[in-house]
């Protein structure tokens, strides 16, 4: 697959993983060339908030919604309707359920994969709030096709998007949902005239990143000023809010202060010295485990 040029035929029956209500630019963008599409939802996010979204829009825009199995023999009743209904293309957008080999081997052209990070640098969760967090400048947004392991496969297109000093995730989130789709849009018109000619990296120079956890969230002792600030844009809402220790209590920090005064502490570690936006964390449990990963206590 990684050197044999890939076309699409004028017209696709296209289905569309995913998880999240903004596939609707790549649904239209597909619909109004005259494609016919559905969405597939993940099984194992079903009754989320986000699913929900999804569902509600798909009925009043008329569109079919499959729902994916994880396993057994509902997955396999899944393929077998893929199959009868003649479904040709697919790709996966924002989607958070693993797809089984032989779910990928439905479509020959692969499974196209908007992922949110450079591959093979910024591969598995949470990668935008790594990206952040460890100070990068840009933001990489990677179109590959999909293969049983996480975030791995031949490259369709590359791009990058600039991650300025004030910008929070949302921000950031936001222009790699935009380039994503330009992306998408570049590839399907290659794909219709040209072809697509996708190409291998080495995955073993890359780093796969871990699930972050509340306690990635702890402002430690040891962190300068650009740190704090980093992981403080990093975990914007609506990700949970990191901790600071202040005067022996643990806080939540909603952002920077200009000065002093009501909801605002003076961190002080032996690298800076800054105003927070903060409230005290009332979990007693959170609380403690927080006390014991920054100070041992």
């Amino acid at each position: 697959m990684g050197v044999s040029r890939i076309y699409r035929r004028p017209v696709e029956k296209a289905v569309i993983f995913t998880a999240n209500k903004n596939f609707i630019n790549i649904y239209q963008y597909l619909n109004d060339r005259g494609n016919s599409c559905s969405v597939v939802i993940p099984e194992s996010r079903l009754g989320t908030n986000k699913i929900k979204e999804i569902q509600s829009l798909c009925i009043s825009r008329n569109i079919e919604v499959l729902v994916h199995p994880k396993k057994g023999s509902s997955l396999k009743e899944f393929h077998s309707r893929l199959i009868e209904q003649g479904y040709t293309f697919a790709l996966a957008w924002s989607y958070s359920q693993i797809l089984a080999k032989d779910t990928l081997e439905l479509f020959p052209k692969g499974i196209w994969n908007m992922h949110g990070g450079k591959i093979p640098e910024y591969r598995g969760n949470n990668v935008l709030q790594w990206a952040i967090v460890n100070g990068e400048e840009k933001a990489g947004v990677t179109w590959h096709i999909m293969d049983e392991r996480i975030d791995h496969g031949p490259i369709l297109k590359e791009g990058t998007v600039p991650i300025e000093p004030a910008d929070t995730a949302v921000e950031v989130r936001e222009k790699i949902t935009q380039k994503g789709f330009e992306l998408f849009c570049r590839l399907w018109e290659e794909a219709g005239s040209t072809g697509i000619l996708p190409y291998e990296v080495d995955m073993e120079k890359g780093y796969y990143w871990k699930s972050r956890n509340p306690f990635d969230g702890i402002i430690h002792s040891d962190m300068a000023e650009d740190q704090i600030r980093n992981l403080i844009r990093a975990q914007c809402p609506p990700w949970p809010a990191p901790f600071a220790v202040h005067e022996g209590k643990v806080f939540r920090i909603h952002g920077t202060a200009s000065q002093q005064g009501d909801g605002v502490i003076e961190y002080r570690n032996k690298k800076c010295s800054m105003f927070l936006a903060a409230s005290l964390e009332k979990d007693m449990q959170t609380a403690r485990e927080v006390l014991r990963r920054e100070h041992g206590q």
